[in-house]
């Protein structure tokens, strides 16, 4: 069991689960409970039963079970993604985007929140870049450049929860709240609900599925701004990519009413390769 200082120096949201229950809280607790603590408030966090402080005296009944965000993390290429093929496909999900209609794509990411993605398809290229709270697109064949601002929309931000993996910068623009423990698939994974510190701009949310052991996201739920269902994404064929590095080599996307959208396989993934920041120009 770590030290209290160590794992207020660590993530956010580290979770534990309760191996003794305090004499003046067996009304409401009960041994086996899994909840998270919450860094920036000093609280520990039981789903359906509420927050308790004195965090100090709590941390001496808790067992700590992990961390839900991968550590020393700091860029992400694919070398190649192909989209499945797929019969039954109906298109893809109304937030998946254009990326299913091209048979070659190439991603680049780098924290905090840079993403370039290099696209082809029947002798069209293009190039779509996030840097920050700025995306860009350009496609010369058809003589598209845009580019728009969404520093007040962070929902619209790509991330690495587009692929399946929570990072320590996702959580310092978001709230984890921990909902209650599940399974995917027959692998144990613990439900979050996803929501951003600002929600004077954004009132979207996700529902996600992490696997604690490999810090993969095994299914997310995205709702609208009024808290409609938009998208299910599953992600699977987990594999270490490197020692205690796991990612998810296939998505698959669905729409609201549950019919298949689109699936992405990836191959060739690196991690923390020092990519450059000029990578993120156009």
């Amino acid at each position: 069991m770590p030290l209290f200082e160590e794992v207020l120096s660590q993530q956010p949201y580290p979770c534990f689960k309760l191996v003794s229950v305090p004499a003046l809280l067996q009304s409401r607790l009960k041994k086996g409970m899994l909840c998270l603590y919450n860094i920036d408030r000093h609280l520990f966090e039981f789903p359906t039963v509420g927050q308790f402080d004195h965090a100090e005296k709590l941390f001496s009944h808790l067992d700590f079970v992990g961390y839900y965000s991968i550590a020393e993390f700091k860029d992400l290429v694919f070398a190649e993604q192909l989209p499945v093929s797929c019969p039954s496909c109906k298109g893809p999900a109304k937030d998946a985007g254009m990326i299913y209609r091209f048979k070659d794509v190439r991603i680049t990411y780098k924290e905090p929140n840079k993403m370039r993605m290099d696209v082809a398809t029947d002798g069209a290229k293009g190039t779509f870049i996030i840097n920050g709270s700025i995306q860009i697109v350009s496609v010369p064949k058809l003589g598209l450049k845009t580019r728009r601002d969404f520093g007040a929309s962070p929902g619209k931000r790509k991330s690495l929860m587009d692929v399946g993996l929570i990072s320590e910068f996702y959580l310092s623009y978001t709230t984890a709240r921990y909902m209650r423990d599940g399974s995917i698939d027959g692998v144990p994974v613990a439900l979050f609900q996803m929501t951003y510190k600002d929600k004077d701009e954004d009132y979207s949310h996700h529902i996600v599925y992490v696997d604690p052991k490999t810090k993969v996201v095994r299914k997310r739920e995205s709702y609208s701004q009024e808290g409609k269902l938009q998208a299910i994404y599953y992600f699977n064929d987990v594999k270490e990519i490197r020692p205690g590095v796991w990612f998810p080599t296939t998505i698959e996307a669905r729409t609201a009413d549950n019919k298949v959208a689109g699936i992405t396989s990836y191959r060739e993934i690196r991690v923390n390769t020092d990519v450059s920041e000029d990578r993120f120009k156009l």
